[in-house]
């Protein structure tokens, strides 16, 4: 009987994520996106791994809290299968995103220089809708 393998990226969307950028920046493309509250087993029926919770809760034993940062889970099952998350656990800083724009703006290579204010750009714009959102949702 074969087996399927099955390869999967997925975000956490918790209030720290920009999936579109996180999933550009860690080359998690394409990607699906898991609740900010979902454990492995979320994970592992989401992917396909498991037909259920309780199948997933039964049979894995790697621990059910997903981790912080950016975690691989290979070799799963049979068919050898891969999952990459990635949980997102803090916003770029000010500072951080001040350095980012000296760094920019120093920059003497011209691609890289408008690779880089592409990404800034990028991060920016989508954590502005994301606020937008949630001033919605919020009013």
């Amino acid at each position: 009987m074969p087996y399927n393998f099955i390869d999967v990226n997925f975000i956490v969307n918790n209030q720290y994520a920009t999936p579109k950028f996180d999933a550009k920046t860690w080359g998690l493309k394409p990607f699906e996106l898991l609740g900010a509250d979902a454990t492995m087993v979320d994970a592992l029926v989401q992917a396909g791994l498991f037909k259920s919770k309780g199948d997933a809760r039964k049979n894995w034993t790697k621990g059910f809290d997903i981790p912080d940062g950016y975690s691989e889970w290979l070799d799963i099952g049979k068919a050898k299968s891969s999952i990459y998350i990635l949980k997102q656990t803090r916003l770029f800083t000010l500072e951080e995103l001040l350095e980012w724009e000296e760094e920019i703006r120093v920059c003497e290579d011209t691609d890289r220089k408008n690779y880089m204010q592409s990404d800034l750009d990028a991060y920016r714009k989508e954590r502005a809708e994301i606020e937008s959102k949630n001033l919605d949702t919020n009013a």
